[in-house]
């Protein structure tokens, strides 16, 4: 018995053990951790940018962040929860909700993103704020959206468009996904989307993490 509570966990143990606690590393971290104040990321033109956090969502049902289609997609793969945060760029003349899709397994994960590239599913609903300036972001001034990328369970996406609330003939229908659309708001919900999905990143030693035990 002294040998057994004595021996120390093998590598696949301690790999098992650091998937479950980033697993469940949402409901950790601070909404403020999870969707940082600012964020900065390079345009098209290789460009210096920030974008400032206008507003934090409440915990949403997955259906209720997406569009229809895409709703479907998320619960056949085992979605949990959407978690979504809106942000400007710095001329406040784009602004950008961007969300994380938290999934039952990688692997739902995976079968998200595949299936939401291949179009015709949608993607995530903006949410504004009233009296700030995405006050006006609305579906029908989504200009761009997309799936960024993937950490673990997690899904990371994003819908961008223009502060003032225009819409334009290149979001003619609102169950696209992947449309063309105005390098600025590209860049911006690229660029927030790849920033909040650093916070997500595997954690090279899971011994590390204060919450698992080696």
């Amino acid at each position: 018995m002294v040998a057994l509570a004595s021996r120390h966990p093998t590598r696949a143990q301690i790999a098992a053990a650091g998937q479950r606690e980033f697993g469940v590393l949402w409901e950790r971290l601070s909404a403020g951790q999870l969707f940082p104040a600012s964020i900065s990321y390079l345009s098209t033109l290789a460009s210096q940018m920030t974008a400032t956090r206008v507003g934090i969502a409440p915990q949403s049902p997955c259906g209720a962040a997406v569009d229809s289609a895409a709703a479907r997609v998320l619960a056949a793969a085992g979605c949990v929860t959407v978690l979504r945060a809106t942000y400007a760029d710095t001329s406040g003349t784009a602004v950008t909700t961007v969300g994380i899709a938290v999934m039952r397994s990688p692997d739902g994960a995976t079968a998200v993103v595949r299936a939401l590239n291949s179009g015709g599913h949608g993607g995530l609903l903006p949410v504004s704020f009233p009296g700030t300036v995405a006050g006006l972001f609305s579906v029908r001034a989504r200009e761009t959206a997309g799936v960024q990328t993937t950490a673990g369970p997690y899904v990371f996406l994003y819908a961008a468009g223009y502060a003032d609330g225009r819409s334009t003939s290149l979001h003619s229908a609102p169950n696209t996904l992947g449309f063309p659309g105005e390098t600025v708001t590209t860049d911006l919900g690229t660029g927030v989307a790849t920033g909040v999905a650093d916070t997500f990143r595997v954690p090279p030693n899971p011994c590390a993490d204060r919450n698992v035990r080696c």
